[in-house]
């Protein structure tokens, strides 16, 4: 038929349509009874792709008979002129088309429900099927549901999967290559069908979008929970090579696409990574309801239940970070709609369910450059570093990247450690590498508050801080310490914040600080109320913070006491078990990393050697991926600068970088000073320091749990208990209008700086001659400083200054 001119005359256009029809519906009957026939299957095989391919080889040559100047807009309005040849011709060939499209479309779900033995009718009728929708694409309007074809691909997908998933629950050897090939293969076949398809006709594919979405998730949450499985993992290594770039390209086909509205891309996306993570349904959970999410549950989430379920949050997260990874794949309005939804991918890192294998698993990672292609297993937290790195990179030259900066000032002092770690790491890394006049920009941008402040305001915020802290520490009485206000202790969190971007000097009455020091520690140790050691753990932390700021302090004589008041406190008292002591941690390996400015005789009979070594041994021995990161890196700082020359001296034989990953418990110093030397030389987080279990992993979800609600409560905090005084700022460059005030006002407040004066003279003038004097005109100067302030604020607001 393909080798004669099409008919004209309306009977024999029929025959030839009932014609194909037939032959086609025998195809599907044969190939439906095929197993049946078992003994001609091959020859019935042989014979029904020559139907199929015959049948597509006609549609393809009646294109190119048909003169595509009369458009099918105008066939449609024609339907009924049939004088036209033309006319009569295209509604021909619509019919054909339209009716082997559909019986292509059975043919192919036919030989995918076969179960693989049908590779031949499989691979030529789903081929035909997009070649013929790829010819008719803006010519044609066949009567086709196009969404019914993509839906219909993805269930394939989804049931593949599924059946894999049932198949592999528990696994007693390992998953081959060749076996995991032989479930993927055909998956990526459907979903790259379903890519071609979308790609061709965006608009119906759009219509069934939360469908291709859940698609990508079931996916991406699929590989992620067999990545743990020892016997699985050449399955999620698969997984990686062959369907997670394809599966990517399927929601790259909508939001490209320039035929689908932009509101319509963002309703894709706002579905996709949902805000739901501080949800009732999360709230309600316990920490005792923690668990880890099975393969089963991943597969019986559908499009309704997606909003209210946490099971592919993991999922999301992944599909997320595949965004960031491949963004020259993406149109830049795409790219700002991402960059708009980083936020939500912190907030979804606090959930347990992600907090929990961020930093435990290890996930396949295919690499592309060129036509070399190589797979490396890293770290999760590792990939989601760089993929956010890269994203920036492509974000910078485009309108994405002042979303991206705001997301980066925002976030800068974020309450939860790890999104803190990943935002500073973001920062280190624009610091780093980014122009010098991008830099400064965002310094300045960081620090605005002190940008307009006028020099004078300055100085009057760096004397109340100072003064606060010594109005603090003077009159600190452990008797305090059962004050239950959250703002008990707020000048030593001041001082420790601002101590290094103030540029505050406090040597003048530094030896203080020391004292204050040791007295916290004997207030812990001597306490037996839980509230009251709290109290005590926090200023000591904050303390410790301000000591190492403060490097000429480690050259004092005071400092001896301090290293074993601070020896019996972690390593030898009674009080060395607490676990509220963790908490102090930070501060203490800041503390040990300022040590290098100590000197010490590294002599066995030296008390303060000894107990410095002791305190390594302990925060080195810390097994705890955070307590590794810190105390290596406190060492590492301590060890570059030290003039000790037995550095093997502070490293226990038992320390938590000794062991090897596989077993835990084979100890080994090469190993340390391999790990050591490792994170000395590269930018990223170390390995966990031994291999999960999954008591590891449910102790992490618990931790997890907790970091999630305490973040809560911080976001949640009633903004008027959060208030602080105001002080209107001054900035003599910007207005020198001046207040109306009573004129009483403004004569008060001169007659308070003439008092001030006139005290200040005194004061220079005693000369005290006995101890009592001494400290008398001591708690005087500091009760004067406190006042020097107020009437400095005082002198700002009436405007008389």
């Amino acid at each position: 038929m393909a080798r004669y001119s099409v008919v004209t005359d309306k009977e024999s256009l029929e025959v030839v349509e009932e014609f194909i029809l037939e032959q086609l519906n025998l195809t599907k009957g044969t190939i439906s009874e095929i197993k049946s026939i078992d003994s001609v299957g091959s020859e019935v095989l042989k014979a029904a792709q020559a139907v199929i391919d015959a049948v597509i080889r006609l549609c393809k040559e009646y294109y190119q008979v048909i003169n595509w100047e009369f458009s099918g807009t105008e066939l449609e309005k024609n339907e009924n002129v049939m004088e036209c040849e033309q006319a009569c011709i295209m509604n021909h060939v619509m019919n054909i088309t339209t009716v082997t499209v559909e019986k292509l479309f059975e043919l192919g779900i036919l030989a995918a429900n076969d179960g693989g033995s049908l590779v031949t009718i499989l691979n030529v009728s789903w081929k035909g099927l997009v070649n013929l929708l790829h010819l008719s694409k803006g010519k044609l309007p066949l009567k086709v549901k196009v969404a019914d074809i993509v839906v219909t691909l993805i269930s394939l997908v989804n049931g593949s999967l599924k059946c894999a998933a049932e198949s592999w629950l528990s696994p007693k050897e390992t998953i081959s290559v060749i076996e995991a090939r032989r479930i993927f293969v055909p998956i990526k076949f459907y979903l790259i069908n379903a890519v071609k398809i979308s790609s061709l006709y965006p608009c119906q594919a759009y219509t069934v979008y939360r469908h291709l979405a859940l698609c990508v998730l079931m996916i991406s949450t699929f590989k992620l929970s067999v990545s743990n499985e020892k016997l699985m993992k050449n399955v999620s290594e698969v997984m990686a090579e062959l369907l997670e770039k394809t599966s990517l390209d399927l929601l790259s086909s909508l939001l490209n696409s320039t035929d689908v509205k932009q509101e319509q891309k963002y309703e894709l996306v706002n579905w996709l990574f949902f805000d739901d993570c501080w949800s009732d349904a999360v709230k309600e959970n316990q920490v005792s309801k923690c668990r880890l999410t099975s393969l089963d549950e991943i597969f019986s989430v559908s499009c309704e239940t997606l909003p209210k379920s946490s099971v592919l949050v993991l999922g999301q997260v992944a599909t997320f970070s595949s965004f960031l990874r491949y963004p020259s794949d993406l149109e830049d309005d795409v790219k700002l709609m991402i960059a708009r939804k980083l936020d939500w991918f912190l907030n979804s890192i606090i959930d347990e369910e992600v907090y929990s294998p961020i930093l435990v698993s290890q996930i396949p990672l295919l690499y592309v450059s060129g036509k070399t292609v190589e797979l490396t297993w890293e770290p999760m937290f590792s990939a989601l570093l760089q993929a956010l790195k890269t994203f920036m990179i492509v974000v910078s030259s485009t309108s994405a990247w002042e979303e991206f900066g705001s997301f980066l000032v925002k976030n800068f002092l974020h309450p939860h450690f790890l999104c803190s770690e990943i935002i500073m790491e973001l920062w280190c890394f624009l610091v780093r590498h980014a122009e010098l006049e991008l830099v400064n920009g965002v310094i300045v941008e960081l620090c605005f508050p002190l940008n307009l402040l006028s020099k004078n305001m300055r100085s009057i915020a760096k004397e109340k801080i100072i003064s606060d802290y010594f109005g603090f520490i003077d009159s600190f009485d452990d008797k305090l310490l059962t004050v239950s206000s959250s703002e008990f202790g707020l000048p030593v969190f001041a001082l420790s914040a601002s101590l290094r971007s103030l540029q505050v000097t406090i040597s003048d009455m530094d030896m203080k600080t020391l004292k204050f020091l040791v007295t916290v520690i004997c207030g812990y140790r001597n306490s037996v109320d839980k509230l009251k050691k709290n109290v005590c753990c926090k200023l000591l932390s904050q303390t410790l913070g301000i000591i190492s700021s403060l490097r000429h302090l480690y050259e004092s004589a005071e400092m001896e006491e301090v290293i074993l008041e601070l020896h019996n406190l972690f390593v030898s008292g009674p009080a060395a078990s607490d676990t509220l002591l963790n908490q102090c941690k930070p501060g203490l390996t800041l503390f040990l990393a300022g040590l290098s400015n100590t000197l010490m005789s590294e002599s066995d009979t030296c008390p303060k050697s000894t107990a410095v070594w002791e305190l390594y041994h302990m925060v080195l021995r810390e097994r705890h991926w955070a307590f590794v990161h810190l105390s290596i890196a406190a060492f590492g700082y301590f060890a570059a600068r030290t003039s000790c020359n037995q550095l093997w001296r502070f490293m226990p034989q038992d320390a938590a970088l000794s062991y090897d990953l596989v077993s835990g418990t084979d100890a080994s110093e090469d190993r340390f000073m391999s790990e050591f030397k490792a994170f000395l030389e590269k930018e990223r987080a170390l390995p966990a320091v031994i291999t999960t279990s999954i008591e590891q992993q449910r102790l992490l979800l618990e931790e997890g749990l907790v970091l999630k609600q305490m973040v809560r409560k911080i976001l949640n905090i009633n903004s008027d208990a959060a208030r602080c005084d105001k002080i209107e700022i001054d900035d003599e460059n910007q207005s020198n209008k001046r207040r109306k005030l009573p004129d009483g006002i403004n004569k008060g407040v001169e007659l308070l700086q003439d008092g001030l004066k006139v005290i200040n003279d005194s004061l220079t003038k005693w000369q005290p001659n006995h101890t009592d004097s001494a400290e008398l005109r001591e708690r005087f100067m500091t009760h004067f400083s406190m006042l020097e302030n107020v009437i400095s604020h005082l002198q700002v607001l009436s405007g008389s200054g």
